[in-house]
């Protein structure tokens, strides 16, 4: 809570004091500042409340400000610096380097994390609760209460599911609106997206309008995307196709060919292996700052 975290940054000035030099003391004070320091990175700098406050969240990301903390400085973090307590994400499921980044920076703290699937159709349909039931690919959890979930086909008839028979979403509930502004009528919605349903979970696939057709095989460039994304080597990537399936991806000081092309092969079938792979210094982006498939599509396409 905040009343906590002011408490934490009230002990870390306090244990500054000479009297408190012994190694049991500055042991406690420097456990205080990391878990003070993850909250700070933590909070969501596009979020309207965090903006209000940038120049003071920036100033208190430097750890070294903290060395010799002032009471004015305590004011300032008390009056600017909110302890979050909730993160929060939705309409679609979290890509793998996300909530990678965001679990390690909340793992020891009491921070709620949250990904939520819905539209404005129907909005929050499903919940994910990731640090009480774990994060997984593409998953977006359980639907709430109200809320039905279907996997139908291409003509609309409910079917059975799962990893590797999936189809397409479709929506139903309390919630949903029940037509358009142009008198539309709304009888079930179908938000435009690939999916499946395990152990009472919704798993997002793609976006129905993304998928690639290879000599027959249909498959989401996500599914690339993310086994790529768990190789340490990469920062980014994306897949597009033409002629032919090809893979831009963004890398680091880790980066080995040879070992990506080896994890490619392990985890996706062949027709989903790329034939090139093209190393780019960046990804065009959104202005909500997700990859822009489009302008890669134009600009990459073999």
């Amino acid at each position: 809570t905040e009343k906590i975290f002011n408490k934490k940054v009230e002990l870390i000035k306090e244990l500054q004091d000479i009297k408190y030099e012994e190694e049991d003391y500055k042991n406690y004070r420097a456990e205080l500042l990391d878990d003070v320091l993850a909250s700070v990175e933590s909070l969501n700098e596009d979020n309207f409340r965090v903006r209000m406050h940038l120049n003071f969240v920036h100033k208190y990301k430097n750890k070294e400000i903290w060395n010799a903390l002032g009471s004015i400085n305590v004011n300032e973090i008390k009056q600017n610096i909110k302890n979050i307590q909730m993160i929060e994400t939705a309409t679609a499921p979290l890509l793998f380097s996300d909530a990678k980044k965001v679990i390690s920076l909340i793992k020891d703290s009491n921070i709620k994390f949250y990904n939520h699937y819905g539209s404005t159709e129907l909005p929050s349909s499903c919940y994910l609760d990731i640090m009480k039931n774990g994060y997984t690919l593409g998953c977006v959890g359980k639907p709430l209460y109200g809320t039905n979930v279907e996997i139908v086909d291409d003509k609309g008839k409910v079917i059975n599911s799962n990893k590797n028979s999936y189809g397409i979403i479709r929506l139903n509930g309390k919630s949903k609106c029940l037509q358009y502004h142009n008198g539309d009528k709304i009888t079930f919605f179908y938000p435009g997206d690939i999916g499946y349903i395990s152990n009472g979970l919704l798993y997002i696939i793609d976006r129905e309008k993304n998928f690639f057709n290879i000599n027959g095989y249909k498959f989401s460039p996500v599914e690339i995307e993310n086994i790529a994304l768990t190789y340490e080597g990469i920062n980014e990537c994306l897949c597009v196709y033409d002629d032919i399936l090809k893979f831009l991806v963004v890398i680091n000081n880790n980066f080995d060919k040879k070992i990506l092309k080896k994890v490619l092969c392990e985890n996706l079938f062949e027709y989903q292996v790329p034939k090139v792979i093209e190393v780019v210094s960046s990804l065009p982006k959104l202005k909500n700052g997700k990859v822009n498939r489009k302008k890669c599509y134009n600009n990459y396409r073999v």
